[in-house]
């Protein structure tokens, strides 16, 4: 049978701390890592749901616009016409009134 000395038990607790600070100096340069990739991860999904948003806002924007510019251009055409047709009416009252005289 094999006596336990205070040497092997030393040589044990020695190999254990050493195992103990690989462990640990391993842990404190991987949890940073593992951590900051995690928040990548997180900040990747956020920017794509905004980026989502974002696009859905200016393509309803763009629409919006394309109805605006639609709708103006008819109502200048109409006011063009109307202003033409009270130039039309106001030189035949003049000419009228040269006549006249």
């Amino acid at each position: 049978m094999k006596v336990i000395t205070i040497e092997t038990i030393q040589l044990a607790i020695s190999i254990l701390t050493l195992g103990g600070f690989i462990v640990i100096g391993y842990r404190y340069f991987r949890d940073p890592d593992v951590k900051a990739e995690q928040d990548i991860n997180q900040i990747k999904l956020t920017c794509k749901s905004k980026h989502e948003v974002i696009d859905k806002s200016i393509e309803r924007n763009a629409n919006d616009l394309m109805l605006i510019k639609e709708n103006h251009i008819a109502h200048i055409e109409k006011d063009i016409r109307d202003i033409q047709l009270d130039i039309i009416k106001i030189l035949t009252i003049l000419e009228e009134r040269e006549k006249n005289k």
